[in-house]
Formats: structure tokens, C-alpha cells, sequence
């Protein structure tokens, strides 16, 4: 009888991408080796792994930046629209109430 792999064996490790500071290589990260001094093997250039270099902290970085940006622009256009609304009531409000004379 085969035995089942639970959902968390089946994952696979998490790896970061994390460019060289000096030669821009990207270095596949796993996250245990997070922290520690290590050599580039492109240009043996000693650096800190850090989450906040990897490709995907940044990209994620970006996604939320732009979440926020499209958020504000609909809350704006939101404000406009409220702002339009109350001109034109209160444009026909001074039609109407002086038409009566």
C-alpha cells in the first residue's frame, strides 16, 4: 500500500532570488541560508543575504505599491464624482427656485 504525502512534505523549499551587489548575478536562495555572510561564486564578492534584496521581496514591494496608487486614484475619482453631483444639484436647486419668481 503506497503511503500518502501530506500537503506540507510536497512543498517544495522556498527559494529567494538575490542578486550579487557586485556582479548582479542572481543567487537561488533558500531561506535557511538567510543572514549569512556568503561568497558570490560569479565574483567571490562577500555580502549578507538579505530577504529585503531578493527579486521577489521587490516585486511583492512594487504590487503593493501600485495596490495602494489604484486605491487612492478610485478613492479621488470617488471624491470627483460626490463633487460633480452636489454642483449639479445645486445648479438645478437655482434653476428651479428662481423660475418661480
Amino acid at each position: 500500500m503506497a503511503r500518502r504525502r501530506s500537503a506540507v512534505e510536497l512543498k517544495d523549499p522556498e527559494v529567494l532570488h538575490i542578486p550579487c551587489p557586485q556582479c548582479k548575478q542572481q543567487l537561488e536562495t533558500p531561506v535557511e541560508m538567510l543572514d549569512q555572510e556568503v561568497l558570490c561564486p560569479y565574483c567571490k564578492a562577500q555580502f549578507q543575504l538579505r530577504r529585503t534584496d531578493s527579486i521577489e521581496y521587490k516585486r511583492r514591494r512594487q504590487q503593493e505599491k501600485e495596490i495602494r496608487e489604484r486605491k487612492a486614484g478610485r478613492e479621488w475619482l470617488n471624491y470627483a464624482i460626490i463633487a460633480v453631483v452636489l454642483v449639479l444639484v445645486f445648479l438645478l436647486f437655482l434653476i428651479f427656485s428662481s423660475g418661480g419668481g
